[in-house]
């Protein structure tokens, strides 16, 4: 039988606004709402929103050193705190990623082992490209301080796929700071948050991991939040984006961005 789409928790709002539908990456997902083109050129020009749900999302909580040493290369890799990293990928990707990042700590673990009575111990492999650390620390990251000593004492690296858990959104064009600004306190600007870099913060009132990762010359926001938010957060960034001319976006237009930065 033939495996059904997953369905965004954003399908009925994009229903509503006369979307064209078709599958990305095994998602039912927003093909365009005008034409591919005209939001292609929004993103350019003005500001867009698009639905990213289809991200395949991972978190890996563990001990630095082990972090440090993983090479992942199938996926982007931020840190969003100490021992905590986040990384998006295609999800066809997720449990491949999640095995070989599981393989890497056996045996990291197994040479450390080894090499326990030598004072020579090997070097790290190449490490994944670590986005840069977040501008405030992850609530978890002190709340929860006795489970997180456990887990660095016993060197073991939890790997949890989030991409269910977590709505994708994409806030592009250059005006999409003059956006997020009006929905959020930290400061987002290109010093404080530059390309490459993540940050923890209320986006609408919601918590939210923000992750500035520009497509090609543009400017662009990848914002994730609970599901169960998606579409409140949907509806709050295009309120707030009014005044800025901001479009809806479809995949479409999206990937053509991606590709123009290829």
């Amino acid at each position: 039988m033939e495996t059904p789409l997953k369905q965004s928790p954003l399908y009925h709002v994009s229903l509503e606004l006369g979307a064209s539908f078709g599958d990305y990456h095994g998602w039912n997902l927003v093909s365009h709402f005008a034409t591919p083109e005209a939001e292609a050129e929004a993103l350019r020009t003005s500001v867009g929103l698009c639905d990213a749900s289809w991200l395949g999302k991972l978190e890996l909580q563990g001990r630095q050193e082990e972090l440090d040493s993983l090479a992942i290369r199938e996926g982007r890799t931020w840190k969003l705190a100490r021992g905590h990293y986040l990384v998006l990928c295609d999800p066809a990707r997720n449990e491949e990623l999640a095995r070989s990042i599981k393989r890497q700590t056996a045996r990291s673990e197994g040479d450390s082992l080894d090499g326990a009575n030598s004072s020579i111990r090997p070097g790290p492999v190449e490490g994944p490209t670590v986005r840069g650390p977040m501008g405030s620390p992850m609530p978890d990251d002190s709340a929860d301080s006795g489970c997180q000593a456990t887990l660095m004492n016993e060197g073991c690296l939890h790997v949890v796929d989030v991409t269910s858990t977590y709505a994708g959104l994409l806030l592009a064009g250059p005006q999409s700071r003059k956006v997020l600004q009006r929905l959020t306190a930290p400061d987002v600007s290109d010093t404080a948050l530059p390309n490459g870099n993540c940050l923890s913060a209320k986006v609408a009132g919601l918590h939210t991991r923000v992750v500035r990762d520009d497509l090609d010359e543009t400017l662009a926001y990848w914002l994730l939040l609970g599901t169960e938010y998606a579409v409140y957060a949907w509806e709050a960034i295009m309120h707030a984006g009014r005044q800025f001319g901001i479009v809806p976006v479809g995949q479409e237009a999206a990937r053509q961005m991606r590709r123009s930065g290829e």
